[in-house]
């Protein structure tokens, strides 16, 4: 369990400590890797009830500061990329008119597979904080499995003030919709449908390559397989060309619609490497227009590569309880993590990466590494012309190893070169990330790091 910062932790449940009646911030914080999302729930003094919760549920609403009930949830944060930690904040003005404030989390991907989530697993808790700073915090660590958790309570009735309650219920969908006041409105069927819909009216570019990239997917039979993707881009100063010209930011644009097709929260997280390794947040539908030449604004190209460090980074992003060092046996997660590492050159840290794609087999993450420029693995043209050509390509002989290398918990990585991103066709690209990618879903359930189940959003 990672420390909790707070005043007061509510440990036991039942247990409760008075609030303040005026301004208060909910978190919700995990480690674990999973998107959950936060909830409220609300009866107000006068019978009313409703919830606030994100708008890619249908029905869902984000509330209001201004007028009741008085509380609103923050835009859905994902991961933050600074912090080890994932977080989503609900915000409450006033208190007055509520009688009762349940405070809740879902596992989307969970629920709409029916699957008895364990959310003791996740490293959560929520931390209430008033307008004087002070600090209550409730760990999510019921040992009960379900759909929903709901994690503590604002009992507002008492003639002493406002309490926070430790709850620590989990339950399964329809319970929780008979039970919690203004649950009956939350519906899971439509949030897929909703991240559709967004696409096609904001980002029909991405929407054009997500029909391709869903082909290839359902091509490798893992149309009900969820995945968070990542893509890894090197930003050593041989790669300026391919920056200005576009290519990259047009390559990024490829794997967001293949994240919206594997994740349905429509974003990717980026990376970066080259003398250091960064991981810089989020792109996503609302962001992806030039996020490329925006992020290389904050971190300029760089004067020499290291896939090692870029790997350690995304480990520890993803699997913060390791720190991106040794592990010796297996992690399971309900979701893995698939990662799209983009370079064009060696690297000058071998050893280090080996030992990174061999830590990392026992975690619930595949490196699809692709490779640009001229490769020995690509020239087939014979002959003299065929020497001279293979004396002037690039060396990606190391990238090739890895892909073949022994020792491994199971083999977590493919590995394929081209000239140019742009010289080869969308379905091409698409299919060649699912090559490999499926024979490793199958090893990494036999070997209990992801679940059997399978559901679709």
């Amino acid at each position: 369990m990672t420390e909790i910062k707070a005043k007061v932790t509510l440990t036991k449940k039942g247990e409760e400590a008075y609030v303040s009646v005026k301004q208060l911030m909910a978190k919700l914080k995990w480690t674990a890797a999973v998107d959950l999302d936060l909830m409220a729930f609300y009866k107000a003094k006068d019978g009313r009830v409703g919830a606030v919760f994100s708008e890619n549920y249908s029905g869902g609403s984000m509330g209001s500061l201004n007028s009741f009930p008085f509380m609103q949830l923050s835009e859905d944060a994902g991961t933050d990329a600074m912090e080890d930690e994932d977080e989503e904040v609900l915000r409450i003005t006033k208190l007055d008119d509520l009688a009762a404030v349940y405070i809740c989390t879902i596992d989307f991907t969970g629920a709409r597979q029916n699957r008895q989530t364990s959310y003791s697993n996740y490293d959560a808790y929520v931390l209430l904080i008033d307008d004087k700073n002070e600090s209550v915090a409730v760990p999510l660590d019921s040992p009960q499995s379900g759909t929903v958790a709901i994690i503590a309570k604002i009992d507002n009735t008492g003639f002493m003030g406002a309490k926070l309650v430790n709850e620590n219920q989990i339950m399964d969908l329809e319970t929780f919709q008979a039970t919690i006041p203004g649950a009956s409105s939350l519906q899971l069927l439509s949030k897929a449908a909703l991240l559709e819909k967004k696409l096609e009216q904001q980002a029909p570019q991405i929407w054009q390559l997500a029909k391709k990239a869903t082909l290839a997917i359902k091509k490798a039979n893992l149309t009900d397989r969820q995945a968070k993707v990542a893509l890894c881009l090197d930003i050593s100063a041989s790669m300026s060309s391919l920056y200005r010209s576009g290519k990259i930011q047009q390559f990024a644009e490829k794997i967001l619609a293949l994240g919206c097709r594997f994740d349905d929260n429509g974003s990717i997280d980026i990376f970066l490497f080259g003398a250091n390794s960064h991981s810089v947040g989020e792109m996503n539908i609302d962001n992806f227009a030039n996020f490329i030449p925006q992020i290389l604004k904050k971190y300029p190209l760089e004067g020499s590569t290291y896939y090692g460090k870029a790997m350690q980074t995304i480990r520890n992003f993803y699997f913060p309880d390791g720190k991106g060092e040794v592990r010796k046996s297996p992690l399971a997660s309900n979701i893995p993590v698939y990662v799209m590492f983009v370079t064009d050159g060696a690297t000058f840290d071998e050893q280090i990466t080996e030992q990174q794609l061999k830590w990392s087999s026992y975690e619930p993450i595949f490196w699809q590494y692709m490779a640009i420029g001229k490769s020995r693995r690509d020239i087939k043209k014979g002959g003299l012309g065929g020497w001279l050509a293979k004396a002037f390509v690039s060396d990606f002989a190391f990238l090739e190893r890895l892909d073949e290398m022994r020792g491994r918990y199971l083999d977590n990585a493919n590995f394929f070169s081209v000239e140019d991103p742009e010289s080869i066709s969308d379905d091409e690209l698409y299919e060649l990330l699912m090559s490999e990618y499926p024979t490793w879903v199958k090893l990494a359930q036999k070997k209990d790091i992801t679940p059997n189940t399978v559901g679709t959003t």
